[in-house]
């Protein structure tokens, strides 16, 4: 009895099995599922603002930097946690013309091609990547 018992529950262990296998082959996404994801994301890219916020603390002060997306663009701004200021970080127009200038090509105020952006302890000056060039820009 108790074998007759042990070759039920193993065919039932194998019946259920068979039945759930099924459901494993079909749960990867195939190439379509995967380029309309694609498509999706160009779709919805640059239509929300504000969800992308990029902060940090300059050296051991006070003061932080961050960088957000807006309607107008990218846009940065300086906080003074002891004071509970918020500026702008900087004249947005007046440097892209300047970085215009130096790069020799156009360049938007509320798109600019910058990166590893270091704030001053005194946030009065940065530096920046722009392509491959490292530059320091004092306010």
């Amino acid at each position: 009895m108790l074998e007759a018992m042990k070759t039920q529950l193993q065919h039932l262990i194998i019946i259920g099995c068979i039945l759930i296998l099924p459901n494993f082959l079909f749960a990867q996404g195939q190439l379509v599922d995967y380029q309309r994801a694609e498509t999706l994301r160009e779709l919805y890219r640059g239509k929300t603002n504000y969800d992308q916020v990029n902060a940090r603390w300059i050296d051991s002060t006070n003061l932080l930097w961050y960088s957000v997306n807006t309607p107008k663009g990218t846009e940065y701004f300086l906080v003074d946690a002891e004071q509970g200021t918020k500026n702008t970080a900087f004249d947005q127009e007046k440097f892209a013309k300047a970085l215009a200038e130096t790069l020799d090509k156009e360049v938007e105020a509320f798109d600019l091609s910058i990166r590893n952006i270091e704030f001053a302890s005194n946030g009065k000056s940065m530096e920046f990547t722009s392509g491959r060039v490292k530059y320091k820009c004092d306010f």
